[in-house]
Order: structure tokens, then sequence, then C-alpha cells
């Protein structure tokens, strides 16, 4: 890893810059001999993918919707509110008589 001191970094910046990201070899600046700062090209960052349509594909289906998201079982909350909506129903015809 090539070193410099840190004003002779300072006059050619530019050109150092250049050199990094032409060879992919990093810099260590130091001050007194010790060092401040490293200077390293940046990696090719890779362009990103729209998560729509990421899974386009991807997903088989062996059966129909209905089969894959029911158990066959019925619920006590959907029993209680069919229980619930014919007990409205009554109250509103009971009312609509009166």
């Amino acid at each position: 890893m090539k070193s410099i001191a840190a004003g002779q970094f300072k006059a050619t910046c530019l050109a150092l810059i250049d050199e990094v990201a032409k060879t992919g070899e990093p810099i260590v600046v130091t001050k007194h001999g010790k060092p401040l700062a490293r200077l390293v090209a940046v990696e090719a960052e890779e362009p990103r993918r729209s998560i729509f349509g990421s899974c386009k594909d991807m997903i088989l289906y062996l059966a129909p919707t209905e089969r894959l998201l029911s158990t066959g079982a019925v619920w006590d909350a959907v029993e209680r509110s069919e229980k619930k909506s014919r007990q409205r129903a009554r109250l509103r015809a009971r009312d609509a008589g009166r």
C-alpha cells in the first residue's frame, strides 16, 4: 500500500484520485509519519432491481385459491357473526312491522 505525506497529497490530490480509481490500490495519507486517512476506490454498485415483478414466474399454483386457503372448518367468529346478522334482521323486520 502506497503512502504519501499530507502536504504532497494536497498538491496532487486530483491526480492521486485518478490513480486510485485506475489501479484500485489504496493510498494512505500521513502527517508526520502517522496515518491520517486512506484513499480507496469506490466499488461499482449493481443497479437496483425493481421489487415489482421480481417474483414473476416463481410461484406455482397447484390448486384453486379456495382450496389453498381454506381448511374447510367453520370458525366460531363466522358462526357468531352470522347469528348476530340473523338477529339484527329479525329485529329490523319486527321494528318495520310496528
